[in-house]
């Protein structure tokens, strides 16, 4: 695995103005348009210098004849290579709640894994922040992420001991505080770079002393923590940030009755809010889009087609679930519309929104990251803060903002280039056309895609 240190930084201003000179070895990706993911606006006209995997140079002016190579994509635009901050590598985009057999066999799971990994990579991803996984899946790093994106996982996920509750092989039990360290300890020897801790309804809460607990000895360890929030939300919101955690995983800070004074210690705090809201949205859009087509091309013709075939059964049954809910009286359009404004809410009062749609679970195969910028984008979110939500927040969500995130220069060359000019239409963010991750070209949408595995 590729170790991210935390190590200082330094943007050289004058590489943003004067044309640099060009090494044999260099690489220089020219755009039409360029947004860098810190949340600037839009340029024109750029050159992107890349040497030794890491950018040196952005400039509007083209670098000093040499002997490296130019990637021309004029007409195109250029943006940081994108962060999933919240996905899960041994899910597929079926029921969550099925056991996969045709996926997680003993015999087949790596193939499977690297599939997922390969996905997401082509969708332009290449970090992508795992919060819970099953402990088999550590020993297969190095196969993920030499196929796919770096791959930044919790391990399995910390949940308060409770008889009869519900538990899962992606759980990891304590009750205590004492217990609560020890557990942290065990998490990051097994191999987890964060941890995870689940606050819902389907346990007791922990004590605020566990949490802290958690947390402490977490960045102790040089770990950062991410909490589950869920029903109930305000008291599962209150906790996690009286414990001192990172990130708030899913929207339940986004459905407080009165989050003003959340917000403003989120703001604080600097913890970043991945909503995923793209989770339900998709799940709602079953009432108007036919099965076989819930998934858009050009993800749909990537996808292996016994996956395809499952997914598309799923949404069938998806469907039905929903109309129950409408027939008892829910009402989507109008919770789409409240929920846009929860977002928006949050944006306009300075939280930090990371896109990561619980990549893995119902119809959120890998590679549809791009569906979590759209709720942004139509949630009012200009395209600049659109772009950072899907990088730099994410790569902050993860730890690993000051290597990763943004094009600037001297950060690690992650850059994907899409289809025309994203400020004109959001949703070219699917269009990709090449991903460079770590200075090298890992997607190419002009070569055939193979898919892998059937």
């Amino acid at each position: 695995m590729l170790k991210i240190g935390r190590l200082g930084w330094l943007v050289i201003g004058l590489a943003l103005c004067a044309a640099p000179v060009r090494s044999a070895s260099d690489t220089v990706v020219r755009v039409s348009w360029m947004v860098d993911g810190t949340g600037r606006p839009m340029r024109n006209d750029s050159y992107i210098t890349i040497r030794d995997g890491r950018i040196t140079a952005v400039s509007a002016q083209r670098p000093g004849a040499a002997n490296g190579s130019l990637l021309d994509f004029s007409g195109n635009t250029a943006v940081p290579g994108l962060v999933d901050a919240h996905g899960h590598i041994v899910q597929f985009g079926t029921d969550p709640d099925a056991d996969n057999p045709p996926f997680l066999e003993a015999s087949k799971r790596a193939a499977w894994l690297v599939c997922n990994a390969r996905l997401a990579l082509a969708g332009g991803i290449t970090t992508l922040r795992d919060p819970g996984t099953y402990n088999w899946t550590l020993g297969l790093r190095r196969q993920i992420e030499s196929a796919g994106p770096r791959w930044i996982v919790a391990g399995r996920q910390m949940v308060k001991r409770a008889p009869d509750a519900y538990m899962s092989e992606m759980f990891v039990e304590f009750d205590g505080v004492q217990e609560a360290r020890l557990v942290v300890g065990r998490l990051r020897s097994d191999g987890a770079d964060f941890i995870k801790l689940r606050l819902t309804k389907q346990r007791p809460l922990p004590s605020l002393d566990e949490v802290r607990a958690i947390v402490s000895e977490a960045h102790r360890l040089g770990l950062r923590v991410a909490a589950h929030t869920d029903v109930p939300h305000e008291e599962a919101v209150q906790l996690a940030l009286a414990g001192g955690v990172d990130t708030l995983e899913h929207n339940a800070a986004l459905r407080m009755k009165n989050p003003a004074a959340a917000y403003a210690e989120i703001v604080r705090r600097g913890v970043v809010v991945v909503p995923g809201m793209a989770n339900w949205d998709t799940r709602m859009k079953t009432l108007s889009t036919p099965a076989g087509e819930i998934i858009e091309e050009p993800l749909r013709s990537r996808l292996p087609p016994s996956l395809l075939r499952l997914i598309t059964l799923h949404a069938g049954e998806i469907r039905e679930s929903v109309k129950k809910l409408v027939d008892g009286g829910y009402v989507p359009a109008g919770r789409r519309q409240e929920a846009l404004r929860e977002t928006r809410d949050a944006y306009k009062s300075g939280v930090l929104l990371a896109t990561g749609p619980d990549t893995g679970v119902s119809l959120m195969p890998h590679g549809r990251l791009y569906l979590d910028a759209y709720w942004l984008a139509e949630a009012g979110l200009p395209i600049e803060q659109v772009v950072r939500a899907a990088s730099l927040n994410g790569a902050r969500a993860a730890g690993i903002d000051k290597e990763t995130g943004s094009i600037e220069s001297g950060k690690l060359a992650d850059v994907v280039i899409v289809k025309g000019n994203l400020a004109q239409d959001y949703r070219r963010l699917k269009d990709v056309l090449l991903v460079i991750h770590a200075g090298r070209v890992v997607f190419d949408a002009r070569k055939p895609y193979v898919v892998g595995c059937q």
